[in-house]
């Protein structure tokens, strides 16, 4: 006979010692614990209380009416900026390639009523750029040119698949400092 199958059978006669055992306390006469129990609830029931008071009834309250087609998916962005989305088919200009912080307005051109802005790069090259066109890595774009300032507004990532802008002014740079602008 192997080691397990005399540990079962050890285990299996303890369980059926044990089965009996609890059988034969169910079977003992436990008269007394039940009347005595029985005689508590029919005093319990016999007991009068104050009546109970009906519940109150409460008016349904009216409910804005929604359109379901009106009603936002919580698993979705709390805000869509979608609109934000930069135009990413526009033709990358030289000045895409460099960081805007990298960039330094060094002057301005005007011809009646068009203004250009010098731009000195890092490459050692000066372009020159317009209203709406493209600067920086952050797809800034030239919103308005002053004989002081450029302002750019960048289009930068949020990380959860939405948009932010971000303004910013690139100042003219006199003789390779930045002049203090408000």
């Amino acid at each position: 006979m192997s080691f397990h199958y005399a540990r079962g059978l050890y285990r299996l006669r303890r369980g059926l010692v044990a089965l009996i055992c609890l059988t034969l306390l169910g079977c003992s006469n436990e008269s007394d614990k039940m009347q005595h129990a029985e005689q508590f609830v029919a005093s319990v029931e016999q007991l009068k209380g104050e009546p109970i008071k009906p519940l109150p009834i409460f008016s349904t309250p009216q409910l804005p009416q929604t359109m379901p087609a009106l009603k936002r998916n919580p698993f979705s962005p709390v805000v869509n900026n979608n609109w934000l989305k930069p135009n990413m088919a526009h033709t990358r200009g030289p000045l895409e390639a460099f960081a805007l912080s990298q960039l330094h307005m060094v002057g301005t051109m005007s011809e009646k009523s068009k203004v250009w802005a010098l731009i000195s790069a890092p490459d050692g090259a000066i372009y020159t750029i317009e209203v709406g066109q493209y600067i920086g890595q952050n797809y800034g774009k030239v919103t308005s040119i002053t004989p002081e300032k450029i302002t750019v507004q960048e289009t930068l990532s949020d990380g959860l698949g939405g948009w932010l802008v971000h303004t910013q002014n690139l100042p003219i740079t006199i003789s390779g400092q930045q002049e203090n602008s408000p």
